[in-house]
């Protein structure tokens, strides 16, 4: 728990508050994963994927974006909380995944960085271009709108779909479940 409200313009505070008792409870852990609550991700494929790679990668691994600044309507950013017309780099928020020993300096950063309720730009882009962290655009392997189902073991996790998500993972664990046969019985 972090003592600040629930709000909207707070959302970074709520993201550093995760990183700090993520940084405190779990440093043992190698990787750190962000996630919304409505975005389904296929484990199996993640863990592929982070098995192939390395905690010294200094990097965010997600959906790489970058735009201008939101000056109007209800999402605005004033130039007073973020002067520049254009955003630095970022993860676009659904998900991303970085070493967890890369926590501790995005903490550090934000002592240093002026804060910005946008937790996307703030956490990703800004604190991590602070911290010498680059991103590893994994675009391909995040799917938004519509589900195919050719798309499972290529997909590591979609958001926004035009389906339950609850109908996915019966494929997902099926395609994998395959998987599993089909390599046992190649290594006999």
């Amino acid at each position: 728990q972090g003592d600040y409200a629930d709000d909207y313009h707070l959302l970074s505070y709520k993201a550093l508050s995760a990183l700090n008792w993520v940084s405190r409870h779990c440093g043992h852990v190698p990787w750190t994963l962000h996630a919304d609550d409505d975005l389904l991700i296929d484990v199996f494929l993640l863990q592929e994927v982070l098995q192939k790679l390395n905690t010294s990668h200094k990097q965010f691994l997600c959906k790489l974006t970058k735009g201008p600044v939101n000056r109007r309507g209800r999402y605005k950013v004033t130039k007073e909380e973020f002067s520049n017309n254009w955003y630095p780099s970022y993860c676009q928020g659904p998900v991303w995944v970085l070493a967890t020993q890369y926590l501790p300096s995005l903490l550090q950063a934000s002592t240093r960085v002026n804060y910005l309720w946008v937790d996307d730009v703030y956490i990703t882009g800004l604190l991590a271009r602070q911290t010498n962290l680059t991103i590893n655009n994994i675009k391909s392997k995040v799917a938004s709108g519509r589900y195919k189902k050719t798309d499972v073991g290529k997909k590591i996790a979609w958001f926004h779909l035009n389906v339950k998500m609850s109908t996915i993972w019966p494929d997902i664990l099926q395609y994998h479940k395959k998987r599993k046969k089909e390599e046992a019985s190649e290594s006999v």
